[in-house]
């Protein structure tokens, strides 16, 4: 030991615990199945407390504003001889975005320019992240 200190980062969680509408949405566009069955399905497993269960009812409107985002994206298609987009990681990166401005850790800037990487319409952004 050379009796110098040892510098560390404190990393900050990638993703929170918490399941959110998006997380909710696209679990019920994956197995088919209305985003209120999908939340009722993860309390019926114990995955939602009661008060969980109660905000993600509440946000089914927010939820279907991003599936409808989700579905107007997944209708485009794509461009030439580029390799198939994967939309399904598309669209977590896309939620990675909208949560990282809820933090105030990216600037509406950034958001914007991530949409586009996605060729996804500035208004439709600024729509799902209000």
């Amino acid at each position: 030991m050379t009796g110098e200190g040892i510098q560390g980062a404190l990393r900050s969680p990638a993703r929170s615990q918490t399941i959110t509408y998006v997380d909710v949405a696209l679990l019920a566009r994956h197995f088919g199945v209305s985003y209120a069955a999908a939340v009722w399905r993860l309390r019926g497993l114990n995955l939602l407390s009661a008060e969980q269960t109660e905000t993600l009812i509440d946000q089914t409107e927010e939820a279907n504003r991003y599936l409808r985002a989700v579905r107007a994206y997944a209708d485009v298609e794509d461009f030439g001889d580029e390799t198939p987009r994967n939309h399904e990681l598309d669209w977590q990166v896309l939620w990675l975005a909208l949560e990282a401005w809820w933090r105030e850790e990216i600037s509406q800037g950034r958001l914007l320019e991530v949409g586009r990487l996605l060729n996804i319409e500035d208004e439709t952004i600024l729509d799902l992240a209000n």
